[in-house]
């Protein structure tokens, strides 16, 4: 193994190129070991503080243990006059719930000697703050940086300031003592959010902080964000001065910061984490652990073509799920993820290991990195508040830290925060989600297909639909069940949008070592002797008698061919699904709409409030527009294609826009050879399409049978394409 030095620290290619950070000595980094000496410390830190208290947080609680923690703030205060504290919360979360249960009912104690920030998303505005309930508007985007600084100690974790997190819901916690810089760059950071958010008063009200010039929800978009963007990046860039003048001696420990606020285009730990994922490096071997297991399509893409290092997962079983035995369909969740994780180790196979935390009594919220490499005797691990989702790279502000090390103590350290983790896991494998407590319902893995199944919908199915709006149940089912969700039904049992971006670069990727090009279209050339001579002899001069379909007109086509005997050349088996699904779509959206009067009519009787009818009113439009949607995708979708005892004509089965069967009726040589066709989703649906006519139908490739190949290729030409989408599936 080979000791680093300064000279080739920066030779690891995985590090951050150019990018700030300061020396630690890692005898100043101490890990914490349980929510209980979390709050512990957090007390300890409080009541020590003399110059500054920077606190950010999703939100607090309001249980007994942030009661005492505020007391403590309280106490801290009065004690020392000019000690200077800024709390950072998130407005939607910290202002949710009644009067006397919200955060702010706890914080306004503070000021106004404390500057309590909160900060609102300026992608939550217009209609849809107008429109979306208060438990539902989070799922836009939050305010989720953990960071918590007394003096110049700092706690990186990924814990919100709330009861359960300081009792029975394990998470990760790293004190970093006495770092000047790095606490500077902290507050400075949380200054400059801040700066761009609402901020609490006495009496308990909000108003823009002083140096906000733009509403965050009311001004320009763009300008607010260039006006945020700048703020955090000028804090970054006094940072990276500081770095440069200040990092002279070499301890071996670096810790490098990763913002992540994709509303403002600042991703640095997406990239890093692509930069990452990215390495063919057998050296190298990775854990990677969340509360949840739903990683961004680009993350699971990229771990999907990574063979080289070894790579590790942990997540919550369900069991250790925060949702579950929850009341409704909050209930459901944790087996919306073991769906995505079965989907996952499908695909993957042994390639990674995957893990299941479950410990009695317990919930897991841990989540971060840990990267060690046989080459050298570095080793690092990322913390922080980042799921590794969606919604951390693209929606919420998230703070990330990257620790590298050559301390043994440290690394020793890391790996034993690990095991303590891994203490508590077992093995997935297949017999693993054949338990019964791993049996996931039909519908639970329809919606888990919508791909927009995640933590906050959860509570959106629960808070607004459940304990508030009882009565739009039916419009909740419509819309996330039978919306996208039966569309991606046809995607063989199977796949997530998440899990087919698995599915397709887990088949490039043997294609590749095949020597194959990507995808079916690539691997025929319709100018090739053998392509035109299959064309000669079957159907290559189709489109001479193009004009002889075009004159037969479809009234007198029927009527010529109603005593035909028909033989059965292709049938697509998912056309029973389609047609399920486009009736109950159409019964469901008459329902919702019809609920429009009756609402109307509560309205004006005081029944319901004016919010309550404007979501009706908004839902329904919705799924409204998600049928018309719906209804184009399915129309036209063909179910079986016959063709005569002479081989002169074929006979369409395909489904109409109000989910019945119609019939059309093409001559063989009017039909355009698959091989000159475009295709459509995923390479997997091809428009079948006539010399004759503009109009087109949709053909499946997957999830079809030919039940007489040698008419199926008279009439396609090439029939490689369906054992090619086959392959894909």
């Amino acid at each position: 193994m080979e000791e680093l030095n300064e000279a080739n620290y920066d030779t690891l290619e995985w590090l951050p190129q150019n990018a700030p950070y300061v020396e630690v000595d890692p005898e100043k980094i101490k890990l914490i070991k349980t929510p209980t000496e979390f709050y512990e410390k957090l007390l300890c830190l409080i009541r020590e503080a003399k110059e500054r208290i920077i606190i950010s947080t999703l939100y607090f609680g309001n249980g007994s243990y942030e009661k005492a923690l505020v007391d403590e703030l309280e106490k801290a205060l009065a004690i020392n006059p000019s000690l200077k504290m800024n709390i950072l919360v998130d407005c939607l979360r910290g202002t949710r719930g009644t009067t006397e249960n919200n955060s702010v009912v706890l914080l306004k104690r503070l000021t106004p000697r404390a500057s309590v920030y909160l900060f609102h998303t300026p992608c939550l505005r217009g209609l849809k703050k107008m429109v979306l309930p208060e438990k539902v508007n989070e799922v836009i985007g939050l305010q989720h940086m953990k960071l918590l600084v007394f003096d110049n100690h700092i706690i990186f974790t990924g814990a919100n300031l709330s009861d359960i997190y300081f009792t029975n819901r394990l998470d990760r916690y790293i004190v970093i003592e006495n770092c000047p810089q790095l606490a500077n760059f902290i507050d400075s950071l949380v200054e400059a959010v801040g700066s761009c958010s609402f901020m609490l008063n006495t009496q308990g009200t909000t108003s823009l902080a002083k140096r906000c010039d733009i509403h965050p929800f009311k001004g320009s978009h763009e300008a607010y964000k260039s006006m945020m963007y700048d703020r955090v990046m000028s804090t970054l860039n006094a940072f990276s001065k500081e770095c440069d003048l200040g990092n002279r001696f070499s301890t071996g420990t670096r810790i490098y910061p990763l913002l992540q606020m994709g509303i403002v285009s600042i991703n640095q730990e997406f990239k890093f984490l692509k930069k990452l994922l990215s390495i063919q490096n057998h050296q190298l071997s990775l854990t990677i652990s969340s509360g949840y297991f739903n990683f961004t399509d680009t993350y699971i893409d990229l771990i999907s073509n990574q063979n080289c290092f070894e790579m590790d997962v942990i997540y919550a079983s369900p069991q250790a799920n925060g949702f579950y035995q929850a009341s409704g369909l909050f209930g459901f969740i944790p087996l919306m993820y073991v769906h995505i994780s079965h989907l996952f180790y499908k695909i993957m196979g042994s390639t990674i290991r995957m893990f299941e935390y479950n410990r009695p009594g317990w919930t897991y919220h841990a989540k971060g990195l840990w990267i060690d490499s046989k080459q050298s005797s570095l080793s690092a691990t990322i913390i922080g508040s980042s799921n590794f989702g969606h919604r951390s790279v693209h929606r919420d502000l998230e703070a990330q830290f990257l620790i590298t090390t050559c301390s043994e103590k440290l690394k020793r350290g890391l790996q034993e925060e690990r095991s303590r983790i891994l203490d508590y896991t077992t093995k997935v494998d297949a017999a693993t989600f054949l338990q019964r407590d791993h049996f996931v319902p039909f519908w639970i893995r329809l919606i888990s297909r919508a791909n927009a199944i995640n933590v906050y919908v959860g509570r959106f199915i629960v808070d607004t639909f459940i304990y508030r709006h009882s009565s739009l149940n039916m419009v909740l089912l419509q819309g996330l069940i039978f919306g996208r969700a039966l569309m991606e039904l046809l995607a063989r049992k199977g796949p997530t949008p998440t899990a087919t971006a698995i599915r397709l670069s887990h088949r490039n990727r043997a294609q590749r070592k095949n020597g194959m090009h990507c995808g079916f279209k690539h691997t025929v050339n319709p100018y090739e002797r053998k392509e035109l001579l299959q064309r000669l002899g079957s159907c290559s001069v189709r489109h001479l008698s193009s004009g002889t379909a075009a004159a037969s007109s479809p009234k007198s086509l029927n009527e010529f061919l109603k005593d035909e005997v028909w033989i059965p050349v292709y049938r697509f088996r998912g056309i029973h699904y389609s047609v399920m699904a486009t009736k109950v779509k159409l019964a469901l959206t008459i329902s919702s709409v019809s609920l429009i009067p009756y609402k109307y009519w509560q309205y004006l009787d005081d029944t319901v409030s004016i919010d309550h009818f404007i979501s009706i009113s908004a839902f329904a439009s919705f799924t409204t527009l998600a049928f018309i949607f719906f209804c184009r995708f399915f129309n036209g979708l063909i179910g079986v294609i016959s063709m005569n005892e002479t081989n002169e004509y074929i006979r369409v089965g395909y489904l109409s826009f109000w989910g019945t069967r119609c019939n059309k009726y093409m001559k063989v040589d009017d039909v355009i050879p698959l091989n000159e066709l475009s295709t459509g989703i995923n390479n997997k649906v091809i428009r079948l399409r006539q010399y004759s006519s503009n109009g087109m139908l949709r053909l499946s490739l997957f999830n079809a049978e030919l039940l007489d190949k040698e008419r199926a290729t008279i009439l396609f030409g090439d029939i490689n394409v369906f054992s090619s989408a086959k392959k894909t599936e």
